[in-house]
């Protein structure tokens, strides 16, 4: 199989989605080596919605770094949490370098470690997204047809009982 017939199986990544990522695993990597502080690298990206701008290949990085830019204080006092959040910043580089998915991104938790999903538990968060995307479409079907029908069958009873 040559290198075009390959491409086929692999997830597309348009060139300005492939820079974003690239920028965001170096400006983490830059982070974690004390390169960029914690303010510097909150500042960058307060106006960059990574999901946006990579169309939901990456989550917004805003929701899940958050909290460890804002716990910098923290880290300096306790040696056991500034391990924990240092090792949660080397699984989150470690999956965007490997193109780990959306779910498993979001997964990250600086406020304690993280597990990482399993494809099992990533088929059935997706199962349980569409099933809740279903219901949604249904309820949103009845909202808006119920009241159609409703008065047509008002209209029908009134006819069948008045004789029109």
């Amino acid at each position: 199989m040559n290198l075009i017939q390959r491409s086929k199986f692999i997830p597309s990544m348009n060139s300005s989605t492939f820079l974003v990522k690239q920028t965001l695993i170096n400006d983490l990597k830059e982070l974690q080596s004390k390169k960029i502080s914690c303010v510097d690298f909150a500042s960058k990206y307060a106006k960059i919605n990574t999901e946006k701008e990579t169309n939901g290949q990456i989550p917004d990085i805003r929701n899940i770094i958050d909290i460890y830019l804002d716990e910098e204080n923290i880290r300096e006092e306790d040696a056991q949490y500034k391990a924990m959040q240092e090792g949660e910043l080397s699984k989150l580089i470690n999956l965007l370098e490997n193109n780990a998915t959306s779910l498993q991104i979001q997964n990250i938790n600086f406020l304690g470690e993280s597990v990482p999903l399993t494809s099992e538990e990533i088929k059935k968060r997706r199962l349980s997204n569409f099933i809740f995307f279903i219901k949604l479409i249904l309820v949103l079907i009845f909202v808006f047809y119920a009241p159609v029908y409703a008065l047509k069958l008002i209209q029908y009873i009134t006819e069948t009982m008045t004789g029109h």
